[in-house]
């Protein structure tokens, strides 16, 4: 045990982040630093089956033993984790998996196949209401996953697909206690400590301390067999205006920002000799995530269901009045100018570099074969962006410099997230260009948390996001029909119909063209304004070592990072 009051040394007294050692602190060979990590906003879930951001996911992979470890070339190359060998049955739909018998949970408990079933359980228990409801409708009832023993599983797949897609499905994401879940109603799951409070560990991390809105402070887990971690405790630090978070890298008072401007990437450069940029390569995006549905009718029907105490009827439901077209949101996207924001938000004022290219779906132009390279992203223009809005029906009809269609206005919220320099640019900029075909675009920020539950309830008009792709090829959780994360609740039947078609696909090269093609649907039909791929650069101080940042995590392998005996500058004091 360490003393808890050293936690005030290391952030500071007064919260800005001490950068020297206090008194007593352990200097020597056997010290062992302390990583600080300056974030936006605060962790929100860290039980799996509700968790949808990416820090929750990239904290989830430090403090859970997920089944399967991943590297990346080209495409997801998967490593034993909790899982030490893997196999798949001759018809290549049932997956059998052999777990350590060595992992402990970080209250002492072993990690074991019951688990993982208690995962898949709650994911697909409506009573839970998980995000990751979808999963059930890959996997056949009674073997998500069939327990044989108490290190052996079986995963039995509705149809044979691509094993990576595959197994990335049932590997990605971490166990739950059964033994700590026994006593919980599914439906109190996601509120319950286990959640939001106090996570159990069965990862190379465990939570020391969450302080909601200030730090989340993790450990070595004492259960997770193997070398011990080179570093003492890693602290999450929620500092939410970006500007401070860049500062606090500058004084010492934080070792890593994720999402440095290009901007402040040039200064760095010049200004920081103690810093260190890397670039991750382009996984996410930002888009413009456009309501395919009416908000209202849509929260009525909630509403009434719920006072009745039953799951609404949400299907047939009527289109957004703004966005229920898809004329029209192509019209929108052309009056867009994506160059311009890549010249203005996401170019080197010092060297011309360009951090991103434009995007025209959600595979990312990593997965090599995927993308579809041939596929022209709309052209920026004006005139045609109005003379597609004129076709619709929406013309200015009273001279306001509006258009209006029905004595409706073409006024919206344009929802984004706090905390994003490079967002809150985005938006300035999409809201002006806007305006120049008559579209009123009323720009709104709100905390992360906030935002995820207004894209998840579909309570809102349209949404400028940044979407994280995933690293294998599978766009049901962006687009399937019951997903929680499709947004733009996009169904398009030829979309839905390409999308069966490419997961079942188990030739490479048959499923590369039936993704191409799917791509060219969905973008044709604009269900997104798919701005740009983002080439992220993170910055780290440079006294720690045997760092992996890269297109899979912005600190990956964590449990292999190091500071020289020398160089330590947050170390703790032994109880």
């Amino acid at each position: 045990m360490f003393r808890t009051a050293l936690l005030v040394g290391i952030l500071g007294c007064d919260g800005t982040g001490s950068t020297e050692p206090g008194p007593g602190v352990v200097q020597g060979r056997d010290a062992r630093d302390t990583l600080v990590i300056a974030t936006a906003f605060d962790q929100k879930d860290l039980l799996s089956p509700f968790a949808t951001a990416a820090l929750d996911l990239q904290v989830l992979e430090l403090i859970g033993a997920t089944l399967l470890a991943s590297d990346f070339d080209c495409g997801l190359v998967f490593r034993p984790r909790l899982a030490t060998a893997w196999s798949w049955s001759e018809d290549g739909k049932t997956l059998s998996m052999t777990l350590r018998d060595d992992v402990k949970w970080s209250d002492g408990e072993p990690v074991d196949a019951d688990d993982v079933k208690a995962f898949f359980d709650l994911v697909t228990d409506p009573a839970a209401q998980s995000p990751r409801a979808y999963l059930a409708q890959k996997l056949v009832p009674g073997a998500r996953p069939r327990v044989v023993d108490a290190h052996h599983l079986e995963f039995e797949f509705v149809e044979r697909g691509d094993p990576t897609a595959m197994l990335a499905l049932v590997g990605s994401l971490p166990p739950v206690p059964a033994h700590r879940l026994a006593g919980i109603d599914p439906a109190a799951a996601k509120t319950s400590p286990l959640n939001v409070q106090a996570p159990l560990a069965s990862g190379p991390w465990q939570v020391r301390e969450w302080a909601r809105g200030d730090r989340l402070v993790l450990e070595p887990n004492p259960g997770w067999p193997g070398a011990r971690p080179g570093l003492e405790r890693v602290i999450f630090r929620v500092i939410p205006d970006y500007t401070t978070r860049v500062l606090e890298l500058e004084r010492g008072g934080v070792d890593l920002v994720e999402n440095i401007t290009v901007t402040d990437a040039d200064r760095l450069l010049e200004k920081a000799p103690d810093v260190r940029l890397v670039r991750r390569g382009v996984r996410g995006q930002h888009d413009i995530i456009w309501n395919g549905i009416d908000p209202a009718e849509r929260a009525a029907r909630t509403e009434a269901a719920a006072a009745k105490g039953k799951p609404a009827d949400l299907d047939r439901l009527p289109p957004h009045p703004l966005f229920g077209q898809p004329a029209v949101r192509r019209a929108l996207t052309r009056a867009i100018d994506i160059d311009t924001i890549l010249r203005d938000v996401a170019t080197s004022p010092r060297t011309g570099e360009v951090y991103g290219r434009p995007s025209i779906g959600t595979i990312s132009p990593a997965l090599c074969g995927y993308h579809n390279d041939a596929l022209v992203p709309i052209a920026h223009d004006p005139v045609g962006a109005r003379a597609g809005l004129a076709k619709a029906g929406w013309t200015d009809t009273n001279g306001d410099g509006v258009v209006d269609k029905d004595g409706r206005p073409f006024r919206f919220t344009l929802s984004t997230s706090a905390g994003s320099d490079t967002r809150r640019l985005i938006a300035e900029r999409v809201k002006a260009q806007l305006a120049e075909v008559g579209v009123d675009a009323q720009v709104e920020t709100m905390e992360s948390g906030a935002l995820g539950e207004r894209l998840r309830t579909r309570q809102f008009d349209a949404a400028l996001s940044g979407w994280s792709a995933a690293l294998y090829v599978d766009p049901t959780s962006s687009w399937g029909r019951d997903s929680d994360f499709n947004y733009a609740s996009y169904q398009d039947p030829r979309a839905l119909q390409l999308l069966s078609r490419g997961l079942a696909e188990t030739d490479p090269q048959k499923a590369q063209g039936t993704w191409r093609e799917f791509q060219s649907v969905v973008y044709a039909d604009q269900p997104w304004t798919f701005l740009y791929w983002v080439d992220e650069v993170v910055a780290v101080s440079k006294r720690f070592e045997n760092t992996t940042i890269d297109v899979v995590s912005p600190y990956r392998r964590l449990e292999e990072w190091t500071v020289p005996p020398g160089s330590v500058k947050r170390a703790t004091l032994p109880e």
